[in-house]
């Protein structure tokens, strides 16, 4: 029963515990994929998440974004944006923005897992389609997949998933680099 399963998967995620996973995400949109990996540190609303490109890191009142490539982290007020992925929008309070509308079972790396599909409750959401691939043994998100009012699709895959992640002060704030110019878009 669908019901039962966002049960577990809220009891799972929202302990407050941190959870620490390695991920790969695919984008397509207009036909062209894109794909990158990193780690990503969750505790509410507040998480990290680097890759090669960049890393992402919010307080829950802080953003700020470094890219290396550009040498630059940009600072910003933390706004929970409709239209932005946000990780805890997905692993947090599922109840209050979607509801499951199907479920089945499948086998995915050697292991039993239901896949929820979920609807979101609001109308015209920014994000339509959302399915989820849960290990049956033990209810931890193994797979994600999003789409979006623009027909694009985002993928998440989730590796070593680790609940009571250890974090420190510094895990959910950034120290820019030295040499690195910052810019500040707080108001």
């Amino acid at each position: 029963d669908a019901d039962r399963l966002v049960d577990r998967l809220e009891q799972k995620y929202n302990g407050g515990q941190a959870l620490k996973a390695q991920f790969t995400q695919t984008t397509s949109r207009n036909g062209q994929m894109n794909t990158l990996s990193g780690t990503l540190t969750l505790q509410g609303d507040r998480y990290r998440v680097k890759t090669d490109r960049q890393t992402l890191v919010t307080d829950g009142e802080t953003t700020w974004v470094y890219t290396p490539a550009r040498d630059q982290v940009l600072v910003n007020d933390y706004v929970e944006d409709e239209t932005a992925f946000s990780p805890s929008r997905f692993f947090d309070g599922y109840r209050e923005r979607y509801r499951a509308t199907g479920v089945r079972t499948a086998r995915r790396n050697g292991a039993t897992h239901h896949v929820l599909t979920l609807k979101p409750r609001e109308q015209g959401a920014f994000f339509q389609d959302v399915t989820l691939w849960m290990r049956a043994s033990d209810a931890v998100v193994t797979r994600l997949k999003v789409k979006d009012a623009n027909s694009s699709t985002m993928t998440f895959t989730l590796r070593d998933v680790a609940f009571d992640a250890e974090t420190t002060a510094g895990t959910f704030q950034f120290d820019a680099p030295q040499d690195v110019e910052v810019v500040d878009l707080r108001s």
